[in-house]
């Protein structure tokens, strides 16, 4: 037999199992780099999208099963490769140069196309890649879920063999900040901006949405579709006299009604030409509404930029979490004098 007549009937398994490693390498890299206001997108977005953002409310099960199908390909993949190259060593027009040049061809060729280039289109455009990957992934944990107990129990008797005396790191309460904070510094300036911080931390209550949001006349606004030539015009307007990230509000097409913010900042090179499908949903709040209650609401609702509007219902500004984190740590708003209601 010549060396193809060996190698081509193996071609096509060896073929799905290279893309299956390469679906779950890439969806690996794609779930696990989606950002918070991605995920909160997607879990407002398709069906497809919800899918893939629920499998992230068990990351250690979708870690798990996603290790374990990629070790289970990438095992079997092997196995042919070495079935393939004894049977090119046993034929006498391959012979061994043509095998080992074959397993290591193989090698690369997992590296490469299961591993390397998978997760880096997935790093690039998560959503996407997340979406597109939720169902398989979804199907293959429910085949393995069975025996993932099997494999936590193994992981938890590998890392009790290797590490005995290890732990995992309590989780910090405010009386731990506390004693971190009396016992980490001798500096005195330090200690005065933390005092600063937790006073302004207090103060939010008392301070007015329209001391700290971003004025109207201050924002750049635009309808959708929303072009490239949009974002660098409203990064550049965003960009004088803001110390957050760049914000570009969006309007409902043909009205004035403000339904959405994009920050530009997060934006992806993926997003750049479509930035359409990563914009947020915003909530509204009164000027007279505390800066805590902002917060909170936005927290409710997992949002990171509100509306705020006067006594007549119209926009005089934008608050969003930056903004507010910005007035805790400083003490002022760039903004505030500019801030009046109307």
């Amino acid at each position: 037999m010549t060396t193809w007549q060996i190698i081509l009937p193996w071609l096509v398994p060896m073929l799905v199992l290279l893309i299956t490693s390469a679906l779950m390498s890439g969806s690996e890299a794609a779930l696990f780099s989606l950002r918070a206001r991605e995920l909160k997108l997607m879990e407002k977005g398709s069906a497809a999208a919800r899918l893939a953002a629920s499998l992230l409310r068990e990351p250690e099960e979708l870690l798990s099963g996603i290790l374990f199908w990629n070790l289970l390909v990438n095992l079997t993949y092997f196995t042919l490769v070495g079935i393939v190259g004894a049977k090119l060593e046993a034929s006498a027009q391959a012979g061994a140069g043509v095998a080992v040049s074959f397993t290591v061809a193989n090698l690369l060729l997992v590296i490469f196309f299961s591993e390397m280039l998978p997760k880096s289109l997935a790093v690039l455009a998560p959503r996407r890649i997340a979406a597109l990957c939720g169902f398989p992934v979804t199907i293959s944990l429910r085949i393995v879920r069975p025996a993932l107990p099997a494999v936590r129990v193994a992981n938890l008797v590998t890392r009790r063999l290797i590490w005995p005396g290890f732990e995992p790191e309590p989780e910090i309460d405010l009386e731990a900040i506390g004693r971190a904070i009396d016992l980490g510094t001798g500096d005195t300036a330090l200690a005065m901006r933390e005092q600063t911080a937790l006073k302004n931390l207090v103060q939010l209550a008392d301070l007015r949405a329209d001391q700290c949001m971003r004025p109207r006349s201050s924002l750049p606004v635009c309808a959708p579709p929303i072009t490239p030539e949009d974002l660098s015009e409203a990064f550049a307007m965003s960009a004088e006299g803001f110390a957050g990230p760049s914000y570009l509000l969006v309007v409902e097409p043909g009205g004035d009604h403000l339904v959405g913010a994009l920050n530009i900042d997060q934006l992806r090179p993926s997003e750049v030409d479509q930035p359409t499908a990563a914009i947020e949903p915003v909530c509204y709040v009164p000027w007279s509404s505390s800066v805590s209650k902002a917060l909170d609401l936005l927290q409710q609702q997992k949002l990171s930029v509100a509306i705020v509007v006067n006594e007549f219902g119209d926009t005089i500004g934008m608050l969003s979490t930056e903004d507010i984190v910005h007035q805790i740590l400083t003490g002022r708003f760039q903004h505030q004098s500019l801030a009046e209601p109307t």
